[in-house]
């Protein structure tokens, strides 16, 4: 049976998708020292929030739809990866590191640091799409085995609560390095805060509506237990309180829908924007920031001024990026259209 709630729009969902960008770019940009780690800490909901929002749109659909999304993010990541690469190619992408060579990727692709845990060294922000790829696919496979939902929210607290026992509790040290490039990987973060978005919607499927009031009590509670916890076991990529900040904030959003508008001309085709705007802004942020800050040294920059002027830019560009890509869909649409009425 087709959720009841399909065909209906969420607008706040999209708006709050733009607050975990910028949270992003808070982390890429902002020094965690002085008022910094306030916002790095206010900040750590925002990629747990992506894969709640991914989840939540993913229940009740059919493997074969659900198929769609994952071959969407592989396509995505790919061409995101190729976007990088070409730009360091051109010499217009300088944080790389090493030449990127077709050995250089053979290599990658067969260690742990990327097949296992999403590490993507030469544009690191790229981790999130490969492991939503990952995530997609272990769905997708959960789904047409026909195992419980039930389940899978087992397995998803069992997983959570490993990673808050290896990197808070016990303290271990990454693996590879890195802070967050073992911790924030897809079974860690990845399906357990999927299966929270899954577990919102399928509390509103059966018309329980979570009230306002609390679910910003949440909110604050969650904002709390981040920094008790950062005070307690130090600079973490995921705190306790953080997946508690992100189902709360989208419990909110989704509490205020309208119904789909996908006919009205103008509006409609605005609304089919979105979310990716927000996806093709987080795609290119690294390169804009890379060239704001090369152009704009340092010395003759604030940090805060570097990171006003990196968002601007990169939402400008996933806006633009996302009316093309609209616009090719739909000239493409009327083409298979004409093809087909010619036939």
């Amino acid at each position: 049976m087709a959720p009841a709630s399909r065909g209906v729009r969420y607008p706040l969902v999209d708006v709050a998708r733009v607050a975990a960008f910028a949270g992003v770019l808070v982390l890429h940009v902002i020094s965690p020292a002085g008022v910094g780690i306030t916002a790095n800490i206010l900040s750590r909901w925002a990629v747990p929030y992506f894969f709640m929002v991914a989840g939540f749109f993913s229940f009740g659909k059919e493997p074969r739809k659900l198929g769609k999304g994952l071959r969407h993010a592989l396509f995505l990541a790919l061409v995101a990866a190729g976007l990088y690469i070409a730009l360091q190619r051109c010499g217009l992408w300088w944080s790389g590191g090493a030449l990127v060579t077709a050995e250089y990727l053979g290599q990658l692709v067969l260690t742990p640091s990327f097949f296992v845990y999403n590490s993507v060294p030469f544009a690191y922000h790229l981790w999130f799409l490969f492991s939503l790829v990952y995530v997609y696919a272990f769905y997708v496979l959960w789904e047409s085995c026909g195992y419980p939902r039930w389940a899978l929210y087992l397995l998803a607290v069992l997983l959570f609560a490993l990673r808050t026992n290896q990197f808070e509790l016990a303290g271990s040290p990454e693996p590879l390095g890195d802070l967050g490039e073992v911790s924030h990987c897809s079974y860690y973060v990845g399906i357990p805060m999927f299966a929270a978005g899954l577990a919102l919607r399928g509390i509103r499927e059966r018309g329980v509506g979570l009230p306002v009031l609390l679910l910003v009590v949440g909110l604050v509670l969650g904002v709390w237990l981040s920094f008790a916890e950062y005070e307690r076991f130090g600079l973490q990529e995921v705190y306790v309180g953080t997946p508690i900040v992100a189902f709360c904030a989208l419990g909110v959003c989704t509490r205020f829908s309208l119904p789909s508008l996908g006919r009205v001309p103008v509006l409609g085709r605005l609304l089919a924007l979105g979310s990716a705007p927000t996806m093709y802004a987080y795609v290119v942020h690294l390169v804009v920031l890379d060239w704001v800050r090369y152009l704009w040294p340092a010395e003759a920059a604030s940090e805060w001024w570097t990171y006003g002027v990196t968002l601007a830019i990169s939402l400008g560009a996933g806006f633009i990026l996302a009316a093309f890509a609209s616009g090719v869909r739909l000239a493409a649409s009327k083409v298979a259209q004409f093809v087909g009425v010619a036939d």
